[in-house]
């Protein structure tokens, strides 16, 4: 067989080829299984950076509004039940104050053989601070040492519990009114026939009340004034000086000590017989 001779062109072309060929596969026998290089991955990158940019998530104008709303709408639906919730805690914290005043009281009864303070104190029973004008019970509570009375009338003392903290002022001192009926009917015929008080003076003794858990003592009066007179009405139904706004109701401090929130209509000034010997009054 006659042997195929190569001119030194064609020698030179085929020996570049098999070079060429023997360095390709070299590189490719290196690299690890399923890597691609790094010209590769660095071209790839450079022709999808466009299309990745344009295809990213992203909020529209619209997205971004009905976000806003739906914020909006359940800002609204939650803020009715947060006011409540600050009511509430407000209530709360006003009859821990009538509380502690129930507490003063007693203290001033086991100390004065179980008299209670009256809504108003003339000199001749004012102990040994007496006063020329008398003093109102607040003001005779703080003198003599139960309690810190403080003027109020540019606004309250948060921290003093003659204050209510649904209140802005106390002009009075106090923002609670002193049950004034029970002097009144501790002199009334019909209230001692009935069994309620049996007594001659115009001061109230815990002992002498029937029901004292149905006796209310004080409860929350309007900011210029330290008592409660149901007895008269500052309109056709409810009693003069009660305050009913602050609570949505009124927090009622009882003889017996304790504390009841109760709604307008369960307090009712003086307009018959069933009121009048009626909680929280007289029972």
């Amino acid at each position: 067989m006659k042997q195929k001779s190569f001119t030194l062109i064609e020698l030179r072309v085929t020996t570049a080829q098999q070079n060429c060929f023997s360095k390709n596969t070299n590189t490719t026998s290196l690299r690890p299984a399923g890597r691609t290089s790094r010209l590769t991955q660095s071209s790839s990158s450079h022709l999808h950076t466009p299309k990745a940019f344009f295809t990213q998530s992203a909020f529209t104008l619209i997205e971004l509004l009905v976000v806003i709303a739906i914020i909006a709408i359940l800002a609204a639906m939650l803020m009715p039940a947060l006011q409540k919730a600050r009511m509430k805690s407000v209530t709360s914290d006003c009859q821990s104050r009538e509380k502690q005043l129930g507490v003063v009281f007693a203290f001033y009864a086991d100390d004065n053989s179980d008299w209670l303070p009256g809504r108003y104190i003339s000199k001749a029973y004012y102990g040994a601070n007496p006063s020329k004008d008398g003093s109102s019970w607040q003001n005779m509570l703080g003198t003599a040492g139960y309690l810190k009375y403080q003027g109020m009338s540019t606004g309250i003392k948060r921290e003093n519990i003659l204050a209510c903290p649904a209140a802005l002022k106390a002009t009075a001192g106090t923002n609670f009114g002193l049950n004034t009926s029970l002097r009144t009917q501790a002199l009334n015929t019909a209230a001692k026939s009935r069994g309620v008080w049996n007594i001659s003076d115009p001061f109230i003794k815990r002992g002498t009340v029937k029901k004292p858990s149905s006796v209310a003592l004080l409860g929350d009066s309007n900011e210029t004034t330290y008592q409660i007179d149901p007895s008269q009405a500052a309109d056709e139904f409810y009693p003069i000086g009660a305050n009913f706004t602050r609570h949505q109701g009124i927090n009622m401090l009882f003889i017996d000590g304790h504390v009841e929130f109760m709604q307008k209509d369960e307090v009712r000034y003086w307009k018959t017989t069933a009121i009048r010997f009626s909680k929280p009054w007289f029972y």
